[in-house]
């Protein structure tokens, strides 16, 4: 992938409300079915905070309200022509921003292992659910 791609997917995978680290890796697996790496998260989010299309609340992040209105301009009917059609956007946006450096591999790490809890055990759920006469 390049660049505005990997912008985009992480720009998609941010919530209107504030995500944690573990909300985004979630998204993103959801989007690309890939975990981003901890330089993916740490380069996107500190670009898209530059540009004023993400803000940091802490430890969380969100949409500001520039992104939101990006988000819904670029919205398509699946979530591929979505992603194309961000990608296209964020490519012509110029300049480079420097990484989140508050985006460590600790912190990636625990919310990888969050989210993978909790990914297997809704997984358990389902599996239990179907095989229920």
């Amino acid at each position: 992938m390049n660049d505005a791609q990997i912008y985009a997917w992480i720009f998609l995978s941010v919530g209107e409300t504030p995500s944690s680290l573990q909300d985004i890796i979630a998204m993103a697996d959801g989007i690309n079915h890939a975990i981003p790496s901890q330089k993916e998260l740490q380069t996107s989010l500190g670009w898209l905070s530059h540009h004023d299309l993400v803000r940091k609340d802490g430890k969380k992040y969100t949409l500001t309200n520039t992104g939101v209105e990006l988000r819904r301009r670029v919205s398509a009917k699946t979530m591929m022509k979505t992603w194309d059609n961000t990608t296209d956007e964020l490519s012509r946006f110029t300049g480079s921003a420097n990484p989140d450096d508050d985006v460590t591999r600790q912190d990636v790490s625990k919310a990888y292992q969050g989210y993978k809890k909790w990914f297997w055990q809704e997984f358990r759920k389902l599996r239990e659910k179907d095989a229920q006469p």
